[in-house]
């Protein structure tokens, strides 16, 4: 799902944007944190924000301005790195605190809510995300009204939710606000349009409306093509749905070749790493399934569990979906023991969560 950032002015605690009152050692560390960040240097970037915490925590109190951002900066950091266990905490954290000094129905509230909404969504902790995406909306729609931007973004972010969850018509809903939203307050060829465009084509292939998907997907890719070109991750992203439409329809060199050129944009902008390089191979392994070619599946889907092992936490749906795809492919090539170790990787994936998920 192409996610769209909601920034409302000044609340929002991003890389650079704090300026401190005070020369001091956090702000000397800080410094060197976004330095790292901007480099690319996320993991290298990580100790130096948790020492310029500290050096904060030792000095200010618990709710000062600057301790906030130094927490939503290394939180920031686990979350670019997909380590969401250690960034949810944080996110808490800088919610209560700012709801403590702010109340619960600030505008400058938002920005936290959608960040730990997302942690918790990004874990498929979907029950816990809603409440705070809610809140979001309501928040928004009560200062803006009903035809705001941020509020389409909202709009986007609920219908994610829906989506992952399987709540489809409650998802398409929640699109298809948005869409007319960001039309109205942005123009039809705002990137956001064109990004919420394929969010909606995304929505029909999975439901198997590929003929509803293919012209959705088609004006995503002329939108985007026209606003971000064709080497930025979001027209990378609605390429990918436009494979899966291909595939769908047994256009199989048409759907590789949507596929492997949004693999070269993931690759040369985020790197090997990235959830969304795993996306891409996980349906390059369906297709060549599809196609009948399960030996380059078998490749195709081993190096979709590669990425997800270290962009995904350990019990994430996705997880058990390339299991049992791999699972499929081993049993085409008449690899019985491997096809019968997939399927218990995935049902062992799925137990767990459903004890995780057990009151």
């Amino acid at each position: 799902m192409e996610k769209i950032v909601l920034v409302i002015g000044a609340m929002l605690m991003a890389f650079g944007s704090q300026v401190f009152a005070q020369s001091n050692k956090w702000e000397t560390l800080n410094s060197r944190t976004l330095t790292l960040m901007q480099q690319g240097l996320y993991k290298e970037a990580v100790p130096v924000a948790k020492k310029a915490l500290s050096a904060a925590e030792e000095n200010l109190a618990g709710n000062h301005p600057d301790v906030v951002t130094l927490l939503h900066n290394l939180a920031s950091l686990y979350e670019a790195l997909g380590a969401y266990a250690q960034a949810e905490p944080l996110f808490e954290r800088i919610l209560k605190i700012r709801e403590q000094v702010l109340g619960t129905r600030h505008i400058d509230l938002v920005i936290s809510l959608n960040n730990l909404a997302s942690i918790y969504e990004a874990q498929a902790k979907y029950a816990r995300a809603e409440p705070f995406y809610q809140r979001s909306f309501q928040i928004l729609r009560n200062s803006f009204g009903p035809d705001h931007s941020d509020l389409a973004i909202a709009l986007n972010n609920l219908a994610s939710l829906y989506q992952d969850q399987g709540q489809y018509a409650s998802a398409e809903a929640n699109w298809k606000r948005s869409l007319e939203v960001a039309e109205k307050t942005l123009g039809p060829d705002h990137p956001n349009v064109g990004s919420t465009l394929n969010n909606l084509a995304r929505l029909y292939v999975e439901q198997g409306k590929v003929a509803e998907a293919y012209p959705v997907c088609k004006q995503a890719l002329e939108v985007l093509d026209a606003q971000v070109g064709t080497q930025h991750p979001r027209f990378a992203a609605a390429q990918i749905e436009m494979g899966r439409i291909h595939s769908a329809r047994g256009d199989y060199d048409k759907a590789e070749t949507q596929f492997e050129q949004a693999l070269k944009v993931f690759n040369d902008t985020e790197g090997m790493g990235q959830e969304r390089v795993g996306h891409c191979h996980l349906y390059m392994g369906k297709m060549y399934r599809a196609k009948g070619n399960p030996e380059r599946a078998v490749k195709s889907l081993k190096q979709a569990l590669d990425i997800y092992a270290e962009a995904l936490p350990p019990l994430h749906p996705r997880l058990v979906e390339t299991w049992y795809e791999l699972a499929g492919a081993y049993e085409e090539r008449g690899m019985e023991p491997e096809a019968n170790e997939a399927r218990r990787s995935a049902q062992s994936i799925r137990g767990d969560r459903l004890k995780a998920d057990s009151p």
